[in-house]
């Protein structure tokens, strides 16, 4: 049985039984009615005349401790039973009474822990029924105390619909997000001199395999932030980084984009045109190129390269690195759409050029001009004529005009 890889500090109190007598079922939220620090819990957990302890705390900046192991029973919730089947957690309060409220980052924290939890132990859900049936209790539930407090206990609904959306996400088939991301990004990688692979890897781990909230609600896969003059839309939220000493929960604006095309050509041009990631051009160590994106200051976790190489064996990313001899075909097609007509015009010696006019693919009709073209398979140089007229107006990114590689 493991323990939680979000933990930043550690002090294991002798206040538990070891090991559970019950396989884990459930999480207690609990609050301290107090605002340790997670150093100051662990002295307070320390004392066996406390005759208390808990699995997890966490602090007002949403740094996470641990004091109990997974693998062992806490004293937390005035209930043997409960305990012996429950992870707990004690969350620590940036107001006093009546409403001992607690902060955005300690929230944000409970949540990621939550769902970790649920991941190691095989909980599908994180089912709060307000009473001790559901997987989600409080102490109040076992003892007369007012236990998680008003502010928090309002809060357990929305924290119990957020773990299990976020677990519901991430049952989507991983290689399936790597199939759409080769799709998306290996030609372009390729004409960028950035190794596909590591461009796949990165996606895959800051977005969660495209379930991350960043990537659901902002098409944002590689966490990238709204800095560097960025004058596009915008998406904020609650994100973990580590300090140089441990991890804590900062508000931080990200930039968001109309689609994944449009967020991968954002990515490569960030790693071409910026000078502290020109080592990564050219690349062809897909080791090298992880451990460089980490040391070039994309990601503040210490352990970055060794989470990239891990995504990178698990789908055997080096493939993608070069185009198969199948890959030089592509289908390509043109949403319906009003443009111009010398707009149209640009399309039109392009389906000519290819023997795709007179409604054989190509179609046009007068309203200024609302052209389309049915999905057609070309090679690789004949679509780059249709994409640099999309491109040209605006129409790429999926907009309009999309393009899939396929095999012959």
């Amino acid at each position: 049985m493991s323990n939680s890889a979000l933990v930043s500090y550690t002090q294991i109190s002798p206040n538990r039984n070891s090991p559970r007598n019950q396989p884990i079922r459930k999480i207690t939220i609990h609050h301290m009615a107090g605002s340790l620090t997670l150093e100051q819990f662990g002295t307070l957990v320390a004392n066996p005349g406390r005759q208390m302890s808990a699995n997890y705390a966490i602090d007002q900046k949403g740094g996470i401790g641990l004091y109990c192991p997974e693998s062992d029973r806490s004293w937390c919730s005035s209930s043997p039973w409960n305990d012996h089947q429950a992870v707990t957690i004690e969350v620590a309060n940036d107001g006093g009474a009546p409403d001992w409220h607690v902060s955005d980052a300690s929230i944000a924290a409970l949540i990621d822990l939550c769902v970790d939890i649920c991941q190691r132990n095989g909980m599908a859900q994180l089912e709060y029924t307000g009473d001790q049936n559901g997987s989600l209790t409080l102490h109040r539930m076992f003892a007369a105390t007012q236990c998680p407090g008003p502010y928090l206990l309002s809060k357990i609904p929305y924290i119990a619909q957020q773990v299990t959306a976020r677990l519901q996400a991430q049952e989507a088939d991983p290689q399936q997000f790597v199939d759409v991301m080769v799709e998306k990004c290996q030609q372009r990688c390729i004409a960028a001199g950035i190794l596909p692979s590591l461009c796949i890897a990165q996606a895959c781990v800051e977005s969660a395999y495209g379930t991350s909230e960043l990537a659901v609600n902002a098409n944002n896969l590689f966490g990238i932030k709204a800095s560097g003059g960025w004058t596009g839309k915008t998406y904020t939220k609650q994100t973990r980084e580590w300090d140089g000493s441990k991890y804590i929960t900062v508000s931080a604006v990200f930039r968001a984009y109309d689609t994944m095309v449009a967020c991968v050509e954002d990515y490569l041009s960030k790693l071409t045109t910026m000078e502290r990631y020109a080592n990564l051009v050219g690349c062809t160590d897909i080791r090298e190129a992880c451990r460089l994106i980490r040391e070039d200051g994309w990601a503040t976790s210490p352990t970055y390269t060794e989470t990239l190489l891990a995504r990178v064996d698990k789908h055997n990313l080096t493939q993608y690195d070069q185009l198969s001899g199948n890959s030089d075909m592509q289908r390509v097609w043109l949403d319906p759409v009003e443009v111009p007509v010398s707009v149209a015009m640009e399309y039109y010696m392009a389906a000519k050029k290819h023997g795709l006019d007179n409604d054989k693919a190509y179609h046009a009709e007068n309203v200024t001009q609302r052209i389309r073209i049915d999905p057609t398979v070309l090679t690789s140089a004949a679509a780059m004529d249709f994409y640099s007229v999309a491109k040209k107006y605006g129409l790429d990114n999926d907009k309009s005009y999309h393009a899939e590689f396929v095999k012959r």
